[in-house]
């Protein structure tokens, strides 16, 4: 009886382990759970094991047989995450109403014409479960179909209140998809990453085409973020010498200051022999010294 349960603890191991192994889509929690499972059951298949060995077959059974417990709340706990992975990659989790369902398949498979279809029978600006609406389930699973999804009447500049808007989520989207949201009507000085506004995530992601569709939608170029810190500052310190230079050309106040003492100013005296010899960082510093002494200028009285 006890050989036929370490056998039977033993196989049940095997699976654990391979669901473990071959889990995909947990954060750092999911897998720490996923994996405290077949390690659990290796203990109490060895500590039953020295049992036996021991002669103590009373409780080598006994500890043998709560293995398999604890491989069916593995199985049971594996199963729902990947059910509920599968639900939400095909968007089914966030929506009730069936409209909206059809609609998320719609998305994830493509399929634009079921995309219409639907958008003409459900609100497609509807908000379901984690704030997600049908535009930010395409931003995120599919892009291609965003466009597809703006002309069937999806709203670029919806606010969901603690949620990023959809303009900054497509920040990590194809550059298409950002400038679509902004011909589609996404508001070009709203927030971005972190506080931060729009304008200088979008420079954080080092994107010259998403900072030049910003810049055409009248992107606010003095705005700056919760450290005081303005789009120009954010260029110079990311070393993106063209779009720094682009900002002082158009105005950008080359004498603010962050509140740690960030400045561009700063940026060109800390930099470092080999960034001096950069064509585009000695344009970026022949610009801004002009703008600076001429500024400075201005403000003497």
């Amino acid at each position: 009886m006890l050989k036929i349960l370490w056998l039977v603890d033993a196989l049940l191991l095997i699976a654990a382990l391979a669901i473990a192994i071959f889990s995909t889509g947990q954060d750092q929690a999911g897998r720490a759970i996923v994996w405290f499972f077949p390690i659990a059951m290796a203990l109490l298949l060895l500590a039953s094991f020295g049992a036996g060995r021991l002669g103590l077959n009373g409780i080598a059974t006994i500890v043998a047989a709560v293995a398999p417990l604890v491989a069916v709340v593995v199985i049971g706990t594996s199963a729902r995450s990947f059910i509920e992975q599968r639900r939400n990659s095909s968007g089914a989790s966030y929506w009730t109403d069936p409209a909206l369902r059809r609609m998320a398949t719609a998305i994830v498979a493509g399929d634009t014409a079921a995309i219409r279809v639907a958008a003409r029978e459900a609100d497609i600006n509807a908000v379901g479960k984690d704030n997600m609406t049908p535009l930010t389930f395409a931003i995120g699973r599919q892009p291609s179909v965003v466009p597809a999804l703006l002309s069937a009447g999806a709203d670029a500049a919806k606010v969901v209140p603690n949620t990023l808007t959809p303009l900054a989520q497509a920040l990590r989207a194809p550059e298409s998809v950002f400038t679509a949201l902004l011909n589609a009507g996404a508001d070009a000085n709203g927030d971005g990453d972190s506080g931060a506004s729009i304008l200088v995530s979008a420079i954080q992601t080092r994107s010259y085409a998403r900072y030049a569709a910003l810049i055409a939608h009248g992107a606010d170029i003095s705005k700056a973020d919760a450290t005081g810190r303005t789009a120009l500052i954010v260029a110079a310190e990311e070393r993106l010498w063209n779009i720094a230079t682009d900002l002082i050309n158009r105005g950008a106040d080359v004498l603010v200051q962050s509140r740690d003492g960030a400045s561009v100013s700063r940026v060109i005296e800390r930099a470092d022999e080999n960034t001096r010899a950069e064509p585009e960082f000695s344009q970026f510093a022949q610009v801004a010294r002009a703008a600076i002494s001429k500024s400075s200028s201005n403000q003497r009285p």
